[in-house]
């Protein structure tokens, strides 16, 4: 398995020269972030911050785009962040910029390359979602970890219209201004493993 290791690591320096921290590709705000994550915490003022886990090359994670840009357009503001992450170091920044502009990602992402945001948020496949919203002493609390939707309910069973739309419903709890009364909840998710990297 070195091989795949070096082929891992020449594809991150190739990506590593074009594009730094916080820098701007095609349009489309890209950050990377590693074990330093929680300053996405920190730097924050919003209330809820949503992190929905994607994958360049994973067909269900692609399928859900339309509906992430859905969410991203019904919820986000400057209260409610929405953040797209990728994790996989097999693809190079330029790989994921322009895995954003043919999906037509809006909401900004993070390049968790080292998967310390996804063993944080224990997100475990692609897509996966995990909500945290503020508490009065202003630490950040998981609400919600898991699917979009139960539109897959498992590998190779889908249905073609959700019959609930899980983070809908918590996002919508929360634009009402009833955050505080979620209590943590966690749904499975159906998609493509988060392998290490």
């Amino acid at each position: 398995m070195k091989w795949r290791k070096r082929i891992r690591f020449g594809l991150a320096m190739l990506g590593g020269l074009a594009l730094a921290s916080g820098s701007t590709i095609a349009g489309n705000e890209i950050q990377r972030v590693g074990v330093d994550f929680e300053r996405i915490f920190k730097e924050s003022n919003a209330s809820t911050l949503v992190f929905l886990f994607v994958a360049v090359e994973c067909p269900i994670s692609n399928r859900y785009a339309p509906v992430v840009n859905a969410l991203y357009d019904q919820f986000s503001s400057d209260d409610l962040e929405v953040w797209t992450v990728y994790t996989d170091d097999l693809f190079s920044e330029e790989s994921i910029a322009q895995h954003r502009s043919d999906y037509e990602y809006r909401a900004p992402s993070l390049i968790d390359f080292d998967q310390a945001l996804a063993r944080y948020c224990q997100a475990t496949v692609t897509p996966e979602a995990a909500v945290f919203v503020r508490e009065e002493a202003g630490e950040m609390r998981l609400v919600y970890r898991g699917r979009i939707d139960d539109r897959y309910v498992d590998f190779g069973k889908w249905r073609r219209q959700p019959s609930r739309e899980d983070l809908k419903e918590v996002l919508a709890v929360i634009s009402r201004g009833n955050a505080r009364s979620l209590e943590a909840r966690t749904t499975r998710a159906v998609g493509c493993y988060i392998s290490p990297n």
